[in-house]
């Protein structure tokens, strides 16, 4: 089974006011029913609260319910890895890609775990094609 990074802009329809794709859904299906490995940087968890947060700044959600969809989002089967390994070489990739380093976290796990990439943000897509990581469908 190919392992498949996951980054904020793919699980957040998920469970927060936002425009999904069909992709995301999909990919919902089998992180949930087992189907999909999937795996992601422990940053993952960072961004996800993050916007949770602004949603309910925003109006979109009450607090209550952000932590609530938080404590659902953690309930998920990822693998998380985060170590100094990850954010030095993230480091570089931001640089020879010219994205962020939070999104070369997510590109630098997906090249070093021979992963998809499930991503709804283009720059990074086009970064991941770049590099020859292959986006999930």
């Amino acid at each position: 089974m190919t392992p498949v990074v996951l980054d904020c802009s793919a699980v957040v329809p998920w469970f927060l006011p936002e425009a999904g794709s069909e992709m995301s859904l999909r990919l919902f299906d089998g992180v949930a029913d087992g189907s999909v490995l999937a795996v992601a940087p422990a940053l993952l968890q960072v961004e996800f609260a993050n916007v949770a947060w602004k949603k309910a700044r925003q109006g979109l959600c009450s607090v209550p319910d952000a932590a609530g969809q938080f404590d659902r989002f953690l309930r998920l089967p990822i693998r998380y890895a985060g170590d100094a390994v990850l954010v030095k070489g993230s480091l570089a990739l931001a640089s020879e890609c010219g994205i962020t380093v939070y999104d070369a976290c997510y590109l630098w796990l997906a090249i070093h775990a021979r992963a998809l990439l499930a991503t709804g943000d283009e720059r990074l897509r086009r970064a991941a094609c770049g590099v020859g990581v292959e986006i999930y469908r």
